[in-house]
């Protein structure tokens, strides 16, 4: 990720490689990772400035890649999809939440192959101290504390188990320790049936794309694929639609 996208995703490489931002993510403003000049603040509008300045920079002229309004145009339409699904309310708010924190995870893992702390561990804790406003995890605060505890342990340990198998088993890294992390979060806020489709989806989803790559010649066997994107898409989907995969694990 360079310099004008972590800009937009509010982390630095100190932030991305430790998990503790290195330096301000307001400060300094966002500059052209070409030429160095500011970004104005006009020019910085998701998808309109894009289209507005016809994919250049305002300054060198140089193109701008197309996968920054495609991110942008993306995150809107998830969250345009939480907005119609769910009432106002906490569920809007973990919506949202869950949105922004998935996708800037999946951009970075994609990019730099790390999940920083700051948003794995940031989605564990702040849904479990939030559990007891979280309706979808039962109808009592405490049903819905307790909920929130047994799915980030779903999610740890399962996750935790795989990460050894791959590393006793087969001598390599299966895992990595952020998506562990992840999926603890990914569990303290949807809870242990969340934790089953999370896993579903994302091996259905991995596959695909590795079996895609491979049959494109751009990816070898033996090759890393980051997963952190592909468990952020099964995340988000049972969030999205709950009562489906809820049939589907049983009531």
């Amino acid at each position: 990720m360079d310099s004008w996208s972590e800009r937009g995703w509010g982390v630095s490489r100190t932030s991305a490689s430790t998990g503790s931002p290195g330096k301000s993510i307001v400060r300094p403003r966002s500059r052209c990772p070409r030429c160095h000049a500011l970004i104005r603040w006009y020019e910085n509008i998701p998808v309109a400035s894009f289209l507005a300045l016809r994919g250049k920079c305002a300054r060198c002229r140089k193109p701008i890649s197309f996968r920054y309004p495609l991110v942008e145009f993306l995150t809107a339409a998830l969250v345009g999809f939480v907005f119609v699904q769910a009432p106002a309310g906490p569920g809007l708010v973990f919506g949202v939440a869950l949105t922004f924190v998935l996708v800037v995870i999946s951009v970075i893992d994609l990019d730099w192959r790390i999940i920083p702390d700051i948003f794995s561990l940031g989605l564990l804790w702040t849904s479990l101290s939030a559990s007891p406003l979280n309706e979808r995890l039962g109808w009592t605060g405490v049903e819905r504390a307790l909920s929130s505890g047994l799915g980030a342990t779903a999610g740890f340990l399962s996750a935790w188990v795989m990460a050894e198998v791959g590393r006793r088993v087969f001598r390599r890294e299966a895992l990595g320790g952020g998506d562990v992390k992840l999926l603890a979060g990914i569990g303290a806020l949807l809870g242990w049936r969340g934790v089953l489709t999370t896993w579903f989806l994302a091996s259905i989803f991995g596959s695909l794309v590795f079996l895609g790559l491979r049959a494109r010649r751009k990816m070898n066997w033996g090759a890393y694929l980051p997963f952190g994107p592909f468990l952020a898409a099964g995340a988000w989907a049972h969030w999205a639609w709950p009562a489906l995969f809820s049939f589907w694990w049983g009531m």
